[in-house]
């Protein structure tokens, strides 16, 4: 299979939603726990700290996979097909 040796490259979607979902989960909790609108405000607060974390940190691995490898050799671009003589 094409691809498989190096590793996972790119972004996947659905830890970057999960990521964004965890962050607004978790400022929308501290925001109710600051203001004293949540029933469990220790709890909320904790609550809402561990999942703001956890979603930076899934945004934060994905950004980073998205970015270019700097050990990794820089790949040539093809060369164009046109202008040379003796091929069909």
């Amino acid at each position: 299979m094409a691809g498989s040796g190096g590793g996972r490259r790119g972004i996947n979607n659905l830890w970057v939603l999960a990521g964004g979902y965890l962050i607004y989960l978790g400022i929308s909790l501290l925001y109710g726990a600051c203001r004293g609108t949540a029933s469990g405000g220790v709890l909320s607060f904790a609550f809402g700290a561990g999942f703001t974390a956890v979603g930076g940190a899934l945004l934060l691995r994905e950004w980073r996979n998205a970015a270019p490898r700097r050990d990794a050799p820089e790949e040539e671009p093809p060369a164009p097909d046109g202008g040379e003589e003796g091929e069909a």
